[in-house]
């Protein structure tokens, strides 16, 4: 009885020019039925699938091949195409489903392959007719929607035409955008389109948890479409989620990932609610194909929208740096790196009784006769100074005319600036006329008090401190400079550099033990610090031994 009905099913399946098929997509290959194997004119019923692709005709073959390299997201698969049989150039209808759960590794698939007759391929290449006009308007849908993303400056209404479009054409009931935050570990709706007599839940659809081992937000973290026909499609572990949906009537879905560059930044979906559907293979692409582009262009726009805080973070330092440069009661000298005056400030045209800004800028650093040539020596290695000069006007000359012809007093300090790279960038010159002992100490303080200020900005700091007491005094960008937290006691940081390099601090303390014993009296080196995030940033470290006295 057994072969009997194996008999019969094989003339049914002969008369109905049908054969069935498993695919094993970790293997690549195919195991076909008698009837597949002798309708393609195959030795063997497992083959590979380049073995299988050479026979389809080549205008279908690497249209074929790209549908299958998404088939893991997929549960349905289904194409007809033309392919070599042994009556000729026939065309087959492939439909098959994968084995495995929805969540599970897509690997074992089971089909058919059915050829059609001349009756059918005319009603196939009419339909084909239709489909072309969907996939013609899906098309010129993607490309309207790239058009409003660069014609707006408002990309939520365009997101918002995009998913009612959707909605029209899936004939569905919701589509939303779900934002992640994986930080506080929840999910906001961020954007939500409803048919008519649909309720909207976007209000109560935020702050909610977002538990990645939870069934739904595994796949969605793992990268995968979740595709319901029907929602006995989801696996037991997807219970809770399923009842969610049962209580808002949805008996199909669409949801697709939105992805950055880095992440998985949220999901995009469809929901109908009217009765079920079977999601077509060209329904993903298309609705992926949208969510790609809403998700570019919703990464493009918070760039463009960072940028231009950083942009305006910066313009606002800028005015507050120039506003100090410019008010500063210090006269301020900014020259490159080959000594030209590039910027100077009022208050130094003021002291050198300059006329006109133009008649000083790109008089050279080193040309200037009253700096003192060992001075002009350590710039020139790109040592910091800290001089006092008689400046004596009649000595200038030509260097630059100026209305001042007696002498000044002036406590000069230079540093040589350097990049986030530690490449060498500028001199910065900061002038105080000490000319009137009677306010050279008031001068003085409100010169160390505006240097702490400007070394903010230009990362400059200095301690002064007894190298066997470790007692002193220090600037808060000096204390920042070495890494360490503003006011703390001398003795804490001298000696100990807790946040130096270990082979830097080596050479420091080595310095300081030198210092105490009469055997050094200067020390330049560039070292490194460890910061907040744990990474290391150079920073130019200059030591002098003003007075020795054990």
């Amino acid at each position: 009885m057994l072969n009997h009905n194996s008999d019969k099913f094989t003339r049914l399946t002969s008369m109905a020019q049908i054969g069935w098929f498993e695919v094993n997509l970790k293997t690549q290959q195919y195991t076909l039925s008698e009837f597949v194997t002798d309708l393609l004119c195959l030795e063997k019923k497992t083959v590979g699938f380049n073995d299988l692709y050479h026979l389809v005709h080549e205008d279908y073959r690497e249209h074929l091949k790209e549908e299958f390299k998404v088939l893991h997201s997929q549960r349905i698969f289904e194409q007809i195409f033309p392919i070599h049989t042994k009556y000729g150039m026939n065309w087959v209808q492939l439909k098959m489903e994968s084995d495995s759960d929805i969540g599970q590794a897509n690997i074992h698939w089971f089909g058919y392959i059915r050829c059609l007759d001349d009756i059918e391929s005319t009603e196939k290449g009419l339909g084909n007719k239709e489909e072309l006009n969907k996939l013609l308007y899906r098309q010129i849908s993607i490309s309207h929607s790239l058009l409003s993303f660069l014609q707006t400056d408002d990309i939520s209404d365009t997101i918002r035409e995009i998913l009612k479009d959707i909605l029209i054409q899936f004939n569905g009931d919701r589509t939303y955008i779900f934002e992640i935050f994986p930080e506080e570990k929840i999910q906001n709706c961020i954007y939500e389109i409803t048919a008519e007599n649909v309720s909207e839940e976007q209000e109560s659809l935020q702050n909610i948890l977002f538990d990645e081992s939870s069934w739904w937000n595994e796949q969605i973290s793992g990268q995968k479409a979740i595709i319901l026909n029907t929602l006995d499609a989801m696996p037991p572990e997807a219970r809770y989620h399923r009842e969610i949906l049962e209580r808002q009537d949805i008996k199909s879905l669409m949801v697709v990932p939105l992805l950055s560059k880095k992440r998985v930044w949220g999901y995009m979906g469809i929901d109908i609610i009217k009765q079920c559907r079977n999601w077509s293979n060209a329904d993903y692409q298309w609705f992926t194909s949208l969510a790609n582009i809403i998700s570019i262009c919703i990464e493009l726009h918070k760039s463009e929208q960072k940028a231009i805080e950083e942009q305006q973070t910066l313009q606002h330092k800028e005015e507050v740096l120039n506003n100090i440069f410019q008010n500063l009661p210090a006269g301020i000298e900014l020259y490159d790196k080959d000594g030209y005056l590039t910027e100077i400030n009022d208050k130094e045209l003021e002291m050198f009784g300059i006329g006109n800004r133009e008649d000083v800028l790109g008089v050279n650093l080193f040309s200037n006769p009253n700096i003192p040539d060992n001075i002009k020596d350590n710039l020139r290695r790109q040592e910091d100074a800290f001089f006092n000069t008689n400046y004596n006007f009649s000595a200038i000359n030509d260097y630059y005319p100026s209305l001042k012809k007696d002498t000044i007093n002036i406590v000069t300090k230079a540093t040589a600036l350097r990049d986030s790279k530690n490449n060498f960038t500028n001199y910065l010159l900061i002038n105080v006329d000490t000319t009137e002992a009677a306010s050279a100490r008031s001068k003085i303080k409100e010169f160390e008090t505006l240097f702490a200020l400007i070394g903010d900005y230009a990362k400059v700091g200095y301690a002064v401190f007894d190298a066997l007491s470790r007692d002193g005094y220090a600037l808060s960008s000096w204390y920042d400079n070495i890494g360490e937290k503003d006011g703390i006691p001398l003795p804490e940081v001298i000696g100990v550099y807790r946040n130096v390099h270990p082979d830097d601090r080596a050479v420091l303390k080595e310095f300081v033990g030198n210092v105490k014993q009469g055997q050094a009296t200067c020390l330049r080196k560039d070292i490194r610090i460890k910061r907040a995030s744990g990474n290391y940033s150079w920073t130019s470290v200059n030591v002098l031994v003003r007075d020795f006295r054990p």
